[in-house]
């Protein structure tokens, strides 16, 4: 872990780290809120621990298969099904964080500082390449997330 990127991220037990490079790149309070909610979100879903149990039970099940034998080819298939499973967890805590941050700031504006700086920085990888990363595409995660911001004004407004 490089702590001059910009990065946060959840561990088992609660805690939430904050790189200093995250600190430098986020000047509001929402969109360090919202980065903040969306590690929690990685928390209530308990993602760390289900990611750990998805991993033994892939081990074990590989273990069983092959005996000796050389099951590369499903251990590569049970990798691209784990990094499905990143990005799902990714887009689960955007949901919980964003949402969080609504419920408590009655807004979203700014809280997607941090993604809009790493769309700026590095612009957006290929669909292709996209399916071999833990995090979604930043265009299609900002896309997501202004359109939930989008329903969640409109779920007040209602009222």
């Amino acid at each position: 872990l490089d702590l001059g990127d910009p990065n946060a991220f959840a561990l088992p037990g609660g805690l939430v780290g904050v790189t200093p490079g995250l600190l430098e790149i986020i000047d509001s309070e929402i969109g360090m809120a919202f980065v903040l909610a969306h590690e929690l979100g990685h928390q209530q879903h308990r993602h760390a621990l289900k990611r750990l149990g998805r991993a033994l039970i892939h081990r074990i099940a590989i273990g069983w298969i092959s005996g000796s034998g050389d099951l590369s080819l499903l251990n590569h298939a049970l990798s691209l099904a784990t990094l499905k499973h990143s990005r799902d967890q990714e887009r689960d805590a955007d949901d919980f964080g964003l949402a969080l941050i609504h419920r408590v700031h009655g807004t979203t504006e700014g809280a997607f500082e941090f993604f809009e700086h790493i769309h700026n920085q590095a612009g957006d990888g290929s669909k292709i390449g996209a399916m071999f990363q833990t995090h979604p595409l930043t265009e299609e995660r900002l896309r997501d997330l202004h359109e939930a911001a989008t329903h969640l004004r409109g779920s007040i407004e209602r009222l």
